[in-house]
């Protein structure tokens, strides 16, 4: 004959069994006693004791809105419906995780679109459902930062933050596109087209200032061209297939990421052009498995696991109120060369 699991013990009957209140029982298991306030010390061991007995396990989630703590951290991540999950965020998430996970707290995604990103984060930080946020995909307007400092809730910037005072791990982008010019030229490339993700964010707004920069220094304003106006890899395909049957195409490609780089070299293979012998292509890379897709291209690595990795110890920092400096911080890029970048035959 089966009988019914015997629950679990209560607040309640703890409480009735030493004869004070719910709250106060509660007070104490969650060490929040009150000076001068609460039960005595003799009452406080006979309460813990009395627990024991009856074999109370306080739910954790109980436990974190007394002490007013969720275990949880937020990632925050710019989806656009039409291009998918971009692969950068495996090196995130990963990196990030294994941080949190190490100290009992858990991730969640909080994914937007461009145009919501403001509001999503908003919600987050009304529920008060994280301890913290890690903000990704900062624009140059941006201002998330700021409503999270009037919510009061940590937050750490994956990324360049849009102004001063802010706690910030990122990568150096003017260094990677003034990088990036001087690889090709090195190489004498004059010739050089610079695609670049889009100046509204942050990152983007870095690397054409590296590119200014680096063109200026070579004298090649003249002859180098910039786009950043598109990033899906069919649009990339289709201008490199438009921009290739023009007079004058580039001699050499930088080109934002792996996504980007791939269109290239559709494009490159439809039209008959060899690289590098026609035409030279270089791209930065954000995700380490890509390195297996794309072998022989030469790449700028930006650091998404490294700068992931800060970003997560920093906001810890912050959460368990250490003393945590708010400046940014950049990581360097790095070229890896490959067998894409030769010399131009033209």
């Amino acid at each position: 004959m089966e009988t019914e699991n015997p629950r679990s013990p209560r607040l309640e009957d703890i409480a009735q069994r030493v004869g004070i209140s719910r709250s106060e029982v509660s007070r104490v298991l969650n060490n929040r006693v009150r000076p001068g306030r609460s039960v005595s010390i003799e009452r406080q061991a006979q309460i813990r004791a009395v627990a024991r007995e009856l074999g109370y396990s306080p739910h954790p989630g109980a436990q974190n809105l007394a002490r007013g703590k969720t275990d949880l951290v937020a990632l925050t991540m710019l989806i656009d419906s039409g291009d998918g999950l971009p692969p950068h965020y495996q090196e995130i998430i990963t990196a990030v995780t294994s941080v949190f996970r190490g100290h009992g707290m858990n991730l969640i995604l909080s994914q937007s679109e461009p145009s919501s990103q403001l509001s999503s984060v908003e919600k987050l930080a009304r529920s008060r459902q994280t301890d913290g946020v890690i903000l990704t995909d900062m624009m140059v307007d941006d201002e998330r930062p700021a409503l999270l400092s009037r919510y009061g809730l940590p937050y750490v910037i994956r990324g360049t933050a849009p102004t001063y005072g802010m706690p910030a791990i990122g990568l150096d982008n003017v260094a990677l596109g003034r990088m990036a010019i001087d690889h090709l030229v090195s190489h004498g490339h004059r010739r050089i087209l610079f695609h670049n993700i889009g100046r509204n964010m942050m990152a983007g707004n870095g690397r054409y200032a590296g590119y200014m920069e680096g063109i200026g220094a070579h004298g090649i304003e003249a002859d180098a061209e910039y786009e950043d106006s598109i990033y899906l890899e069919s649009q990339v395909f289709s201008y490199a297939m438009q921009r290739w049957t023009q007079p004058n195409p580039p001699t050499a490609v930088y080109a934002a990421d792996e996504m980007a780089a791939s269109a290239f070299l559709r494009a490159f293979s439809e039209l008959g052009l060899r690289v590098p012998i026609d035409v030279s292509l270089m791209c930065s890379l954000n995700a380490k498995y890509m390195h297996q897709v794309l072998p022989s291209l030469t790449k700028i690595t930006t650091q998404q696991q490294a700068t992931a990795l800060e970003a997560a110890r920093k906001l810890l920092k912050i959460i368990s109120g250490k003393p945590a400096t708010t400046e940014q911080v950049y990581l360097e890029p790095t070229l890896v060369d490959g067998l894409s970048v030769g010399h131009p035959n033209s």
